[in-house]
């Protein structure tokens, strides 16, 4: 169970996802993205499914990639996606009757020299490329699609798909089973720079979506309305909401004024935790 979310935005590509896991009876937190060099170029990732089947079959994929000649490298990292996911899940002993085996990638890579990141997405053994601005796995899928929708023909700058993204994930997670936990970005850029993001503005906006969600949902319905009173409230509150959030923002921007990138300085194929 779990979200994760992939946008092509107009710099490059932001990965996101929450880190809830369910073992047995209780819940904790495990980071779901990642990064990853090789003589080809650097791979970002964001996994949804089984988190131990996943990071084994990434951790050979960094490992088997670094011996790998550059003009090989997706070829390769095919071959091993499927070899692994045909191992791990297609031989396993309860295949046909767990299906909590299986899992899947969203995976960035911008290939050395270039002045492009890619987007590819796995179904099961298989790697294909994304033509689309977005694509989402795991169980909330569905309403990240939803969520997305309106805005995915819209070519973003970072700063408005980190808050765009920031917002999804916290609808999804309050609304569907299995998804929670903190939320985490990492965005794979054009120009080759690749930094794991966490930023008090995108902390906040998780805080206030459902708030924002219910004010704007009240103003539509005032809309409604033959009363021009009950509509003129509905604004005003709606503004005074607005007015006063971002007012706290500001504040707090103020009193911590760089936003935080954390280069993800791993070699292994997983992230470390968010600090």
């Amino acid at each position: 169970m779990t979200i994760a979310a992939g946008f092509v935005y107009k710099d490059g590509i932001l990965l996101c996802s929450d880190t809830q896991q369910e073992g047995g009876a209780i819940k904790f937190d495990r980071p779901k993205i990642g990064l990853f060099e090789c003589p080809g170029g650097k791979f970002a990732f964001a996994l949804a499914g089984n988190v131990q089947f996943a990071m084994s079959a990434i951790q050979k994929c960094a490992g088997d990639l670094k011996t790998t000649e550059p003009q090989n490298t997706i070829t390769t990292l095919e071959a091993i996606l499927e070899h692994e996911y045909r191992r791990h899940i297609y031989e396993h002993p309860k295949y046909k009757e767990d299906d909590s085996l299986g899992y899947s990638f969203l995976i960035s890579f911008w290939p050395n020299g270039s002045d492009m990141a890619s987007l590819f997405v796995t179904h099961e053994h298989a790697l294909d490329a994304c033509f689309e601005r977005f694509d989402a796995i795991g169980s909330g899928f569905e309403l990240a699609y939803i969520l997305a929708r309106p805005f995915i023909y819209n070519l973003m700058g970072e700063e408005d798909v980190l808050v765009f993204a920031a917002y999804m994930l916290s609808r999804v997670k309050s609304a569907i089973p299995g998804c929670g936990g903190d939320s985490q970005f990492v965005v794979l850029r054009n120009d080759g720079s690749c930094h794991m993001v966490l930023s008090l503005n995108l902390e906040q906006m998780a805080k206030v979506a459902s708030d924002f969600d219910k004010a704007a949902h009240l103003l539509l319905f005032a809309m409604n309305q033959d009363s021009d009173e009950e509509f003129r409230q509905a604004l005003d509150s709606f503004s005074s909401t607005a007015e006063v959030t971002r007012d706290i923002w500001k504040r707090e921007r103020q009193s911590r004024p760089a936003e935080q990138l954390y280069p993800l300085l791993t070699t292994t194929g997983y992230s470390r935790p968010l600090p």
